[in-house]
């Protein structure tokens, strides 16, 4: 499933076509961003960008009609903004593109993580131990709320967390790992409600997901500043 070679302390990776698909989501503008991103992943994977859906362009029309389909953390506050729409959207796009396809799991990140641990072991036992069932988060949990729920995360190179009820507790979208099973199963949530992207209880609970997976593959950055959803929500 893997070939990898050893280069001195650090692992040149190749995720061979025939397993894995991985997407970038990204706005097609985000120049810099893809950049940074094609610096990071260039000796390490094959991939490639989707150009992500951004929400301040959607027609009213269709920013309504996702809005009457409201669930979730995002039913409870009454709305979406929209570039939260976006996002959700965009993963939305790649699940579909993604069942399209011939592979067996599906990475997904956004533009704006980095990699700071052992990718390729990590992620090969993800696949080899067969957390199929699980929806596998890799990182990207920096700059959040909870310090303890980190420090426990962190005990084990991969953490299992054995009930949907976990994603209670994690949040962003900018790594996951899910197999085939899984994503149809998000694809179908997605089609018929319209969630917070990275609301993972709910949307776990929906989707009948056994539990989560977590590790730290990826990281996001702490600084917010430049985040076009952070900007709307206040």
């Amino acid at each position: 499933m893997f070939i990898f070679e050893a280069m001195g302390e650090s692992f040149k990776i190749m995720i061979l076509e025939d397993s894995v698909l991985v997407k970038v989501i990204s706005l097609k503008n985000e120049i810099e961003k893809r950049q940074n991103v094609i610096n990071e992943l260039k000796d390490t994977m094959n991939f490639s960008f989707f150009d992500a859906i951004d929400g301040r362009n959607l027609l009213s029309m269709k920013y309504f009609k996702y809005l009457r389909m409201l669930k979730g953390r995002a039913k409870k506050r009454g709305y979406i903004t929209p570039s939260e729409l976006g996002c959700t959207l965009s993963h939305f796009s790649v699940y579909h593109d993604f069942l399209n396809s011939d592979k067996e799991w599906l990475l997904v990140l956004e533009d704006d993580i980095t990699i700071n641990s052992n990718l390729f072991f990590l992620i090969e036992s993800i696949i080899n131990q067969n957390y199929s069932d699980y929806i596998n988060i890799l990182g990207g949990q920096e700059g959040l709320k909870r310090p303890r729920l980190i420090e426990f995360l962190f005990r084990k190179n991969i953490r299992i967390l054995s009930s949907p009820f976990y994603g209670f507790f994690l949040y962003r979208t900018c790594s996951y790992l899910v197999s085939r099973a899984v994503v149809e199963r998000l694809y179908s949530t997605h089609k018929n409600f319209c969630y917070l992207a990275d609301d993972w209880g709910n949307i776990a609970i929906q989707s009948n997901i056994r539990g989560f997976t977590y590790c730290k593959i990826f990281s996001h950055p702490e600084d917010l500043s430049n985040s076009r959803i952070e900007c709307e929500r206040k």
